[in-house]
């Protein structure tokens, strides 16, 4: 039995959350059992052989890059009681039906204090998801760099996180993962787009960088007055950059879509010049290849692994850098060549994010860990 620890699996508000224990869990036939937090929307379809359990708590979230001492120490605790409550249901549900691991597979830094407490008291092999924020955190906290060391392997999203994971975690075995697209949903209609409109895709948090894409968009327009720009995805800086946009007057140029399943992602891509995005902290974005996927060119910070993600088929600039975004969306608007090639060169790249390629990774880092 496959176990897995994952703080959000798709739902049918938030189609895009949660992919990889989703994809996983149908790639890989091994009968799974899931374990989620609870939350006020429907699961989209479980695969046959998994079945899903949610887990009932709540706790608070980091909201900005840097929180009031008072909200940081809140925000901790409410985290650490949340995950006692998390990791006793899961301990009480895998002793009560007597369940026979395989190995745990811990999607994210969320439970990793579960995940250890099932690893000692069912002696399994345990692995664990990196992703740019979890890595970042856990350099910064020598509490979770400590706990972390007690996990068997873990698996990267981005090959440039590999330097740090070995420093981090020396001796143990680390795998590359990367990240995947279903590419029978996320392809190009060929529209020949008469409008130059682009589009950015991830939640409002400050790790979006929503901001400098605010600014650097403003430089732009104010040479192309029609050009728009939407903001598909949900989150705690609404308000904020609502509040920006109103004050550079672009309330009728950016556009605030709001959480979109992925089939409107899909014509909201198909229907964009561009994708922009302005993180200041990535892994291994997956709004990135749906865009390559849908045969649209990309502008992207230099973080993570956008910058190896997006050679031939975007542009790179420096991350909380406004103008820079605004000299690249000129240049897509300008240089009709360059682009055309960045877009022919996304009907070749897109092949190689296929979920199918990515669990093959997932599968064999199993079979190392395990043994």
């Amino acid at each position: 039995m496959i176990i897995r620890l994952c703080r959000t699996f798709p739902r049918s508000d938030f189609p895009g959350i949660g992919l990889h224990c989703y994809h996983f869990s149908q790639y890989i036939k091994q009968p799974t059992l899931i374990f989620t937090k609870y939350m006020d929307s429907s699961p989209i379809h479980v695969p046959k052989n998994a079945k899903l359990i949610e887990i009932r708590y709540k706790d608070l979230s980091f909201q900005k890059e840097k929180e009031s001492l008072l909200r940081t120490v809140l925000i901790v605790f409410s985290k650490i009681w949340g995950e006692i409550i998390f990791g006793i249901s899961v301990l009480r549900y895998l002793r009560k039906n007597k369940i026979q691991i395989s190995i745990l597979h811990l999607h994210s830094i969320n439970f990793l204090i579960t995940a250890l407490f099932v690893k000692f008291f069912f002696q399994c092999k345990t692995i664990m998801n990196f992703g740019g924020t979890d890595l970042l955190r856990l350099k910064n906290n020598k509490i979770l760099k400590f706990l972390a060391s007690h996990i068997d392997s873990f698996l990267f999203v981005a090959e440039s996180m590999k330097s740090d994971l070995n420093k981090l975690f020396p001796g143990k075995k680390c795998f590359y993962m990367g990240n995947g697209v279903d590419l029978k949903l996320f392809s190009s209609s060929n529209n020949n787009l008469t409008e130059k409109n682009f589009i950015a895709i991830g939640n409002l948090r400050w790790q979006k960088g929503y901001q400098f894409l605010i600014e650097g968009f403003s430089y732009a327009q104010k040479k192309y007055p029609n050009i728009k720009l939407f903001v598909a995805g949900e989150g705690p800086e609404r308000k904020i950059l609502e509040k920006l946009i109103s004050s550079k007057g672009l309330d009728r140029n950016i556009f605030m879509l709001g959480v979109c399943s992925r089939e409107d992602l899909v014509k909201y891509l198909n229907n964009s010049y561009g994708l922009i995005m302005s993180s200041v902290s990535e892994g291994f974005p997956k709004a990135l290849i749906e865009s390559i996927a849908c045969e649209v060119p990309v502008i992207v910070t230099d973080v993570g692994e956008c910058a190896l993600i997006a050679k031939n088929v975007g542009l790179v600039v420096p991350s909380k850098d406004s103008y820079a975004i605004s000299n690249a969306i000129l240049k897509f608007i300008e240089d009709e060549f360059s682009y055309s090639q960045m877009k022919l060169a996304c009907s070749k790249k897109r092949l190689n994010y296929g979920w199918n390629k990515m669990t093959d990774r997932v599968i064999h880092a199993y079979s190392e860990t395990v043994k």
